[in-house]
């Protein structure tokens, strides 16, 4: 937590490039070290300079991170979206529990275009450590993760609802959408791992750079995955997301797998359950914007062993109206009609009632944001929390009115499949 009464400084300088590889940062992981990575840049982390709460009844998450930084001390060589002290973490599902965001001691971002830099954040009391230092510290604490250590031979797998379970809340998800209380609920699964030694953060984390070269992959304290679902992305007025609604199994054939991506296309179902998550997520942008772009149709996204409908869509924020911060927006977007259903607030009460775990962070976002307000966040998805020898997997599925069980469950089993082929090896 943040003590009110000390001062910080917060130092960021450049690097080369070639100091550090994404690859290489993934082990800060198995020392409880912060990761994510997408096709623009990677940002790791270790230690906690500091910690901000993120309350139900808070007004404005940004203007919390302005608060904290009035007692920081910025010294910024770089000066570029992602520089400075930054706030990284995850948010529950459940926005009535409190979710906390860090501000690493020692941060490393590396852009897609050659640039790199590392921030160090200290009590203001203390000297500011050198450039040289700082990267012998990073290097010290990657080398001391790489002891090796026995990976798992066998593993016990609980899933949980059980089938009939399941078909029963699908069930009940129907009757209120036959009832017209409800257009989409979203339900979950989940699957316990219990390995017969500890699982390695940093060998899971490279496993699901490999299987989804595509998707962010991020590492907060415990909680791993690789999301193909961007929630929010701010860089200056600059606005994107790209909501995720529809799934069709990938085969391994292409001739088979067009057809498939074709039927998904064409189903009624598919669409319908794309455009409420699309739709909703475009007019929730639109109060901030002085100009947003929305396809008229659906894109494909097609991951190793799914494809979804994607809608990507842009938006150029109106500072006449309001300057949000990414926060603001999170804040707004969370949750949205693709991990609970339509209407939100609606389908939360339903979920509540009967769903048999708090989700905690699973389809939350998880992302960072700097103090301009620029960030990225994606949705949890893909994703498990891991402690020590076990490892708690989560998929969900969207519940329309032309929905089956059955093949509901079949996708949450896909779903579900990229992250225990990363974790559970023969």
């Amino acid at each position: 937590m943040m003590n009110g009464d000390t001062r910080y400084i917060s130092s960021t300088l450049e690097i080369d490039n070639s100091s550090f590889t994404p690859s290489s940062l993934l082990q800060l992981s198995n020392a409880d070290g912060i990761y994510f990575k997408n096709a623009e840049v990677t940002i790791a982390g270790f230690g906690c300079a500091f910690t901000l709460t993120l309350d139900q009844g808070d007004i404005s998450y940004s203007d919390k991170v302005l608060q904290a930084l009035k007692s920081v001390e910025v010294i910024d060589e770089i000066e570029q979206p992602g520089s400075g002290p930054l706030f990284i973490g995850a948010i529950r599902f459940d926005r009535s529990k409190s979710s906390f965001l860090r501000v690493p001691q020692t941060t490393i971002v590396l852009r897609s275009d050659g640039k790199a830099w590392i921030t160090h954040v200290a009590e203001g009391t203390k000297q500011l450590p050198t450039r040289d230092s700082i990267i012998e510290e990073i290097n010290q604490c990657i080398i001391a993760t790489r002891k090796p250590t026995d990976e798992p031979n066998s593993f016990i797998l609980t899933s949980q609802p059980e089938k009939q379970t399941w078909i029963e809340q699908v069930n009940h998800g129907l009757h209120h959408i036959r009832l017209n209380s409800i257009e989409k609920l979203v339900l979950s699964r989940q699957v316990l791992v219990e390995a017969d030694n500890n699982l390695n953060t940093a060998i899971i984390l490279e496993r699901l750079s490999h299987l989804y070269p595509t998707c962010t992959i991020f590492h907060i304290s415990g909680f791993v995955g690789a999301s193909p679902e961007l929630l929010i992305s701010r860089k200056e007025s600059h606005l994107r997301s790209l909501p995720l609604a529809g799934t069709v199994a990938r085969s391994g054939n292409d001739d088979v797998d067009t057809l498939l991506v074709q039927s998904m296309l064409e189903s009624t179902k598919e669409r319908n359950e794309h455009a409420i998550t699309a739709s909703w997520v475009g007019e929730t942008l639109a109060k901030f914007c002085s100009a947003l772009s929305i396809p008229k149709s659906p894109s494909v996204i097609s991951l190793r062993n799914v494809s979804h409908l994607a809608t990507d869509i842009r938006g150029v924020i109106d500072s006449d109206i309001h300057d949000p911060g990414i926060l603001d927006i999170v804040r707004v977007l969370h949750p949205t009609p693709a991990i609970a259903g339509y209407p939100v607030s609606k389908s939360i009460e339903i979920l509540s009632a009967i769903e048999l775990y708090p989700r905690e962070f699973y389809s939350g976002p998880v992302g960072w944001c700097d103090r301009n307000g620029n960030g990225d966040f994606v949705v949890g998805i893909r994703s498990a929390f891991i402690q020590e020898n076990t490892a708690r997997l989560y998929a969900g599925v969207g519940i329309v009115s032309n929905s089956d069980p059955i093949r509901e469950l079949a996708e949450t089993q896909l779903k579900l499949q990229a992250v225990l082929s990363a974790i559970v090896r023969p």
